[in-house]
């Protein structure tokens, strides 16, 4: 009984000293603030004509001659209208997204492999965070194009 309570004193009198010695050694840190959260995204949101419902639709920022996937969503029927919702993410939470004047592309990928998507006929332009409506026409079906290496006898 005694070297059992000795042991537990001991054991006690480790984690007393141990504790704060790891603290102070920097092997455990409380729970810190990790800085200012990213800023919200702009909710694109409006009637789309030219898909139907159950279709993805891509927003793409374009800032000069890059271009940058910054929120998906899907074409849905609501109250027998044809409507999408995107989230466009901000640049804080995704290097090249949403930053004042930006342009913001809207693309409906095609519905099997191979087949080419379509580009929205309208483009928006990213002002801030908060809903814009934008209503949506689909172009023309893109093309796909094949590269096929040349091959030369030199």
């Amino acid at each position: 009984m005694r070297k059992l309570l000795l042991l537990t004193v001991s054991l006690a009198a480790i984690a007393a000293v141990g504790v704060p010695l790891g603290l102070s050694a920097g092997r455990f840190r409380p729970a810190e603030a990790q800085g200012v959260p990213p800023s919200p995204p702009a909710t694109f949101y409006g009637t789309v004509s030219g898909v139907p419902a159950g279709s993805a639709v891509v927003a793409i920022v374009v800032s000069g001659s890059a271009a940058v996937t910054c929120g998906k969503g899907t074409v849905v029927l609501d109250g027998g209208q044809t409507v999408y919702v995107v989230d466009v993410v901000h640049e804080s939470q995704k290097q090249g997204c949403g930053a004042a004047g930006r342009a913001v592309k809207f693309y409906f990928p095609g519905g099997t492999p191979g087949s080419g998507g379509r580009l929205a006929a309208e483009t928006g332009t990213w002002s801030g965070s908060g809903p814009v409506q934008l209503n949506l026409t689909a172009g023309p079906q893109l093309t796909n194009t094949a590269f096929v290496p040349g091959l030369s006898r030199q």
